[in-house]
């Protein structure tokens, strides 16, 4: 069952029509967002986050702290404009508190993780798909401009339609 802010996420996300779900059937998204059969890194870590959402509040925290953490890798990316290992920024910028249970600087490790659903950070596991084939650096940091646009969009979404406790519907 969907709560709140997941409803709202599938009245807000940018792109929710390009998913291959139907956003009457919340039992299916979640299998699919659990067997990573989404193909939207991004809608599945707002889904599960929103998911444990409790409150607007909290729901705005959540919406707020991967706004900011995706932009202290942007500010990374922005100040190394030379470099083109864009994963090795990434996992040189991320300073959220995950306790990994693999060695960042392994790469292979990482990628076994992450495609595995073992990262334990799903904000991290969708910026390190994100940024899998990337060559360009116009093109990484525009990936990144668009997540935080998209999370921004929820968030304003979420903040238009509130009542008391939760977004209108």
């Amino acid at each position: 069952m969907t709560n709140a802010y997941q409803s709202a996420l599938l009245e807000f996300y940018p792109t929710v029509d390009m998913l291959p779900i139907n956003r009457n059937d919340a039992e299916d998204i979640d299998r699919r967002v659990a067997e990573d059969d989404i193909g939207d890194p991004m809608f599945q870590f707002l889904w599960n986050e929103l998911g444990l959402a409790d409150s607007t509040p909290s729901a705005e925290m959540v919406l707020e702290m991967a706004i900011r953490d995706i932009e202290e890798v942007l500010e990374a990316f922005r100040r190394q404009p030379g470099r083109t290992d864009f994963r090795r920024i990434l996992v040189e910028s991320y300073t959220k508190e995950t306790k990994f249970e693999f060695d960042l600087h392994d790469e292979a490790a990482v990628q076994s993780a992450v495609d595995g659903n073992r990262t334990n950070d799903l904000l991290f596991t969708f910026l390190w798909r994100d940024l899998d084939g990337v060559d360009d650096r116009e093109a990484a940091l525009d990936g990144l401009e668009g997540a935080i646009s998209e999370i921004e969009t929820v968030r304003n979404g979420i903040i238009a339609s509130l009542v008391p406790d939760g977004p209108r519907h």
